[in-house]
């Protein structure tokens, strides 16, 4: 049979749910890679700019770029845990939102379609949030490797302008006179030095211009009675410096720590800090304080712990004298003086006048020390959160010391606070020892008070032999009695079933036949029976040893898939909880989400928990490359994920498709070869997104698509564009280069509703443009036949759907959620899945489409810029 030669029909995949289908909560936290917390919606505003936004849907929802580089944490193929860089920040809006808890109280706020990695058919895979179950695991992170240099951290940048300093050397301060003044603008009175050092003499009238004549002349008076101005008589007053009275007086009175901030002047100069108050009064200097050692960030966790905190006051009760000893030892340090006394049943430590020291620690700890309730505004401090290991390591010791609780006859160790945030943020700090704990509330009593009071606490339990062992070597506690507890408990029975990896039954199996052993080859043949049969879940120690027997057999290879899944599940960064609560409520607000390079994944939400961030589909353009058409995917999603899935890197690719359609490239430079014959890619890039600020106002913007695609259309028999999950310039552009949609459909309520908003663009430029789109299909995708939700939705599209319904529908598969990470289509993953045969059927129905074409081709249409999307 000979097949007519018409134009290629171009395929556009358009998804209609407006760009909000995988999206976070505002106040959702996100690990930087910096190990500090913020919440998402910060991340975004703090790059938000006029200039950055590329509006991208008709709800308001904008990409943005990032003003500077952020790191987050990934997974990656291996199951690693590694960093990541943010290509663009997201928000938009939601109508519903899902909260997810698990089993050990970590939670999320999620739209209903946003994926967390699960496992499904003993295979991990990304699943959606609504399809999420009670039981079903979910993975989070074991440990989180946070990079540091230095052994402490710098305090100076941190430190604010209103903190003085006093140097050791005088003639350091004659020297540097003019740097002093000229940078030290706090104050007028050092304006008017700095214009007197300038020149022998000036007017009075000229330094009142400086600042309002009653001003000037108060701080003038001042300066005559010290020694530090002259003055005389010239019809009106001119004042001179006396230098040496000025070098004398600055060297007493101290300047401003910007000064050492802009010249960058050696810290061990300094030899005092002092709070000068916006009133003009200076609270008692204190020894330096420059950088975050190991004393002071045990002393920070004492006070947030345990102190009543106030401007200028800090009030300890405490019954352990290691910890009093401690306190006052570093108050000394510092130059404070503490008082101790015993008060009921506990000891009280007072340190007064410490009005610098609290202005420090609330600027570059983020110590609350104003308002009522102080304890419930406690949180682990960003820098402490950002520092070395070592650093870290020595406040959570010191936390565990005052807030821990150890058991005497079982294996865990409880600490407990008053501030959400504050056990949030330690939560993730023990993640950094591949410490995972269980968060949840009750109430207790009070203990940092003459006058105990019941009140809401958050307690953050850590069990288990391994994860105690871990603090008793690594976290050093102050108190010698909670560390003999701590002894006595690491010697108990450890508890295997906490730390396993589920639904792996049908994988060791299948390993084990596949290499021609029987059970007892491979362990205890009860125990082996009971992981085959799903009875019990192997730990991940289990897996690990089975993997060294299994790889005593001479068939044994770690290129097959199955034994390397099974060897990245036993040395995995992933620790699996369960769901235990999927809570649904209604929401009207924005959304956030971040497109992570890459892995396509970040840490985020209380706790930790790893989630997924876009999803992408080459399926239908592989299996019609492999049923014998010439295919040429057009990525036009500034996401870049269909370029990401066919393994290029969108941050490494010099020429992309806005290149082409703004022919700054020829195209053949453009087209990229694919893993498959006949399937061709024009990769996409993050900087596409700037094309819908170039192009808003540039004379018919709708086709730039259109006018590439006329190109390159008369060398292939399909061409598909990948759109991006909103209605933008840029699905117009691809509308606009069509002449069919086919629209994929998820299995959910909310995807009938978008599926209206599409229709009526599609009118829309019917009626504006003058261009008639045919509507030649719709496919329903995450379906599951056993689902009373699916079925009900694909008979209320079949029923609704002015246009055609195809028979294939796609189903959920772990093998379609997998295959983009390991950057293959689903043919070349896993050809045999359930998946992969539906977009093989798929493929089949829109080729049997051509024979309308042909006939229509026999009639002969001369309009060559009519296109085909789907």
């Amino acid at each position: 049979m000979i097949r007519v030669k018409t134009m290629a029909r171009v395929i556009s995949i358009c998804n209609q749910k407006g760009g909000v289908g995988k999206c976070l909560a505002p106040g959702t936290p996100v690990l930087l890679s910096s190990g500090e917390l913020v919440p998402i919606d910060r991340v975004f505003e703090k790059h938000w700019g006029d200039n950055l936004v590329k509006r991208l849907d008709s709800d308001g929802g904008v990409f943005i770029k990032p003003k500077h580089e952020i790191g987050v944490f990934s997974l990656d193929d291996e199951l690693k845990i590694v960093e990541g860089k943010v290509e663009a920040l997201y928000r938009g809006r939601a109508e519903k939102l899902l909260e997810i808890r698990s089993s050990r109280g970590k939670t999320v706020k999620v739209t209903p379609t946003h994926p967390f990695l699960s496992f499904r058919n003993g295979k991990p895979g990304w699943v959606c949030a609504n399809d999420l179950e009670e039981g079903d695991f979910i993975a989070v992170p074991r440990q989180v490797e946070v990079r540091s240099r230095n052994s402490a951290v710098d305090l100076i940048p941190m430190v604010p302008d209103e903190i003085y300093l006093w140097v050791k050397d005088k003639d350091f301060v004659d020297v540097h006179l003019a740097d002093i003044l000229s940078r030290s603008s706090l104050n007028l009175e050092d304006k008017i030095l700095f214009q007197l050092l300038q020149q022998e003499e000036v007017s009075a009238s000229k330094l009142y211009a400086t600042g309002g004549k009653p001003a000037v002349f108060k701080h003038l008076r001042s300066l005559l009675a010290k020694n530090v101005v002259s003055r005389r008589r010239r019809g009106e007053y001119v004042y001179s410096l006396i230098r040496e009275g000025a070098v004398d007086y600055m060297y007493r009175r101290g300047f401003s720590v910007r000064v050492f901030k802009e010249c960058g002047w050696d810290k061990n100069m300094i030899a005092k800090m002092g709070y000068r108050t916006r009133f003009g009064y200076t609270c008692i200097p204190i020894n330096p304080i420059w950088e975050l050692d190991r004393d002071l960030a045990i002393f920070l966790a004492i006070i947030l712990a345990e102190g009543y905190l106030g401007p200028s006051r800090i009030v300890l009760f405490h019954t352990s004298p290691e910890i009093l000893d401690f306190f006052s030892a570093y108050c000394r340090r510092v130059g404070l003086r503490c008082q101790k006394e015993w008060v009921g049943n506990q000891w009280k430590a007072t340190v007064n006048q410490a009005g610098t020291l609290m202005k420090i620690l609330h600027e570059v700890g983020e110590v609350p020390i104003r308002g009522n309730r102080k304890s419930f505004k406690v949180k682990v401090p960003g820098v402490v959160l950002r520092a070395p290991r070592e650093i870290l390591a020595a406040y959570l010791g010191a936390y565990i010391g005052c807030e821990g609780y150890i058991a005497k006859d079982r294996s865990t160790v409880e600490v407990t606070s008053a501030s959400f945030e504050n056990i949030i943020g330690l939560q993730y700090a023990f993640l950094r020892f591949g410490i995972n704990s269980t968060l949840r509330s009750g109430w207790k009593w009070a203990t940092n008070s003459p006058a105990p009071k019941k009140r809401m606490y958050h307690f953050l339990t850590i069990t288990g032999s391994h994860d105690l062992r871990i603090i008793l070597e690594g976290l050093p506690i102050l108190i010698e009695e909670k560390v003999e507890k701590l002894k006595r408990v690491c010697e108990l029975k450890p508890n295997t079933n906490v730390d396993v990896v589920p639904g792996v039954g049908y994988l060791i199996k299948s390993v084990r036949q596949s290499l021609g052993l029987r059970q007892r080859d491979v362990g205890i043949q009860g125990t082996i029976t009971d992981y085959e049969d799903g009875s019990n879940n192997p730990s991940r120690t289990a897996i690990q040893g089975m993997v060294a027997t299994l790889s005593r057999s001479p068939l044994f290879s770690y290129q097959d898939l199955e034994v390397e899944l099974l060897d990245r599940l036993g040395f995995s960064d992933v620790f699996w909880e369960r769901v235990t609560s999927k809570t649904s409520s209604d929401y009207d607000g924005y959304v956030y989400d971040l497109t992570v390079g890459k892995f396509h994944n970040f840490i985020a939400g209380q706790g930790g928990l790893v989630v997924h961030n876009t999803t992408t589909a080459v399926n239908l353009g592989s299996y019609l490359a492999a049923l014998g058409r010439r295919v040429l995917l057009v990525d036009f999603d500034p996401q870049a994920n269909a370029s990401s899935a066919l393994g290029y890197d969108p941050l490494r690719t010099e020429l992309s498709v806005y290149h082409g359609i703004i022919n700054a490239a020829p195209h053949e430079h453009v087209i990229r070869p694919t893993a498959l014959f006949n399937f061709h890619l024009v990769p996409a890039a993050p900087h596409l997104a700037g094309a819908l600020v170039e192009f808003v106002n540039l004379p018919e913007r709708e086709y730039f698509l259109r006018k590439f695609i006329n190109r390159v259309r008369h060398s292939y028999d399909y061409v598909l564009v990948d759109l991006p999950p909103s209605l933008s310039l840029l699905t117009v552009n691809g509308l606009v280069a069509s002449d069919e949609v086919l629209v994929p459909v998820q299995a959910e309520y909310y995807s009938l509703e978008g599926l209206g908003q599409l229709l009526q663009t599609i009118d829309l430029i019917r009626n504006n443009l003058g261009h008639n789109i045919k509507v030649s299909g719709a496919v329903l995708t995450m379906y599951n036949k056993g689902e009373r939700l699916s079925r009900e939705v694909a008979t209320n599209l079949r029923k609704n759907f002015p246009y055609t319904v195809f028979n294939t529908e796609i189903p959920r598969s772990v093998a379609l959620a997998e295959a983009p990470s390991f950057s293959k289509p689903v043919m070349l993953y896993r050809p045999d899945s359930i998946g992969a045969l539906a977009y093989r059927n798929l493929a089949a129905e829109v080729m049997a489409q051509e024979k309308e074409l042909i006939a229509g081709a026999m009639v002969a249409s001369q309009d060559f810029g009519n296109f085909n999307v789907i």
